[in-house]
């Protein structure tokens, strides 16, 4: 029985361990560029939605304006990154030629995450 808590005890330690990781900012770099662009093509990011409905690490898969706290939210209609979306992307984009468009367009998605401020 006493190892059976201890046991519990080590794996609660490990996942505690596992979120302060996993909340940590990653410095900008080409791979974490790679890697925003990844995670924001698979979904398997930082972002509530899948925090929340997947991991079950925050409370609540919405955003600060009500909605699903999505990549597409965040990219196309998130209205507290319209300005930022504004300003990266001067026309209207789709979602798909920001996520696996031209390197041009690659860069700008991850320069936009960048300066949104939020945790990819």
């Amino acid at each position: 029985m006493v190892s059976l808590v201890n046991k519990k005890m080590r794996c609660s330690e490990h996942h505690m361990e596992y979120v302060a990781w996993l909340m940590t900012p990653i410095p900008h770099t080409k791979t974490t560029t790679f890697l925003t662009r990844a995670a924001l093509r698979t979904g398997h990011n930082r972002l509530n939605h899948h925090m929340a409905t997947k991991l079950k690490l925050v409370p609540s898969p919405l955003c600060s304006c009500g909605k699903n706290q999505t990549a597409e939210h965040i990219l196309q209609a998130c209205p507290y990154h319209s300005a930022l979306r504004d300003t990266i992307w001067l026309e209207e984009t789709a979602l798909q030629k920001k996520l696996y468009g031209p390197r041009e367009d690659l860069e700008r998605t991850a320069r936009f995450a960048l300066q949104s401020g939020l945790t990819i």
